[in-house]
């Protein structure tokens, strides 16, 4: 993986762990390892790198393609993950 994507991919990790949608407990004692949502954000953050932006909307459809339901917090996510944006040049 590239670096400035895996940088991202990384940020969006924690991101995901802050929230814990699934309640697995990353990276905590006796829950999963620290990067278990890493497919997921990998997902995200090619939308990131690529538009800058992401919508609740997106958080959902990845959300569902991996776990096959969607997630109450997809606006309070995407809204996290937007200020983890590449900043683009103007």
């Amino acid at each position: 993986m590239q670096e400035p994507i895996r940088a991202l991919t990384n940020k969006v990790i924690h991101i995901l762990n802050r929230f814990d949608p699934m309640g697995l407990t990353p990276g905590m004692g006796d829950g999963t390892p620290w990067d278990e949502y890493e497919p997921e954000a990998r997902d995200l953050a090619a939308i990131l790198q690529a538009s800058g932006t992401i919508t609740g909307a997106q958080v959902d459809a990845i959300w569902f393609r991996w776990f096959g339901q969607n997630t109450d917090a997809a606006d309070a996510i995407a809204t996290s993950l937007r200020s983890a944006a590449p900043r683009r040049p103007r």
